[in-house]
């Protein structure tokens, strides 16, 4: 969970001070970057309508986002229960299903990006407060 006595925008990781105000408007202020989750639900989700598009497109790889500086990963995770995509929200493995598709039904690359880089973990908060601080 994310700690109640922060701003909006370091909730959400944004600096704009318009967009901040419209979340709290219309989610309000308690409202987290977590709690989105519940509404990401990928029902129209279609591995096989992505692999048209991308060999309609000319594409010769396919390197979805695993695991963003969110740290929410497209598929079933030791490490990152119940923030990922199968633990919750569409409760689906994403990129084992990108994955199979690409692999067995096009002749296109498939590789993974994955970022190390994560805005919730102890680590960065802590970097992040220290570098405020010196600045």
């Amino acid at each position: 969970a994310v700690a109640t006595n922060m701003g909006v925008g370091d909730r959400l990781n944004v600096k704009s001070e318009s967009l901040c105000d419209f979340h709290d408007s219309v989610y309000g202020p308690d409202f987290s970057y977590q709690d989105f989750l519940p509404m990401f639900r990928a029902e129209l989700f279609d591995a096989d309508h992505w692999a048209e598009i991308f060999i309609k497109s000319g594409a010769r790889y396919i390197v979805p986002t695993a695991k963003h500086h969110d740290g929410f990963c497209l598929w079933k995770s030791n490490v990152s229960w119940n923030w990922n995509s199968v633990d919750a929200g569409p409760n689906i493995d994403l990129i084992e299903l990108i994955a199979n598709t690409t692999r067995q039904k096009t002749n296109l690359t498939f590789a993974v990006y994955f970022s190390t880089f994560d805005w919730f973990h102890p680590l960065y908060l802590e970097d992040k407060a220290n570098r405020s601080e010196e600045r």
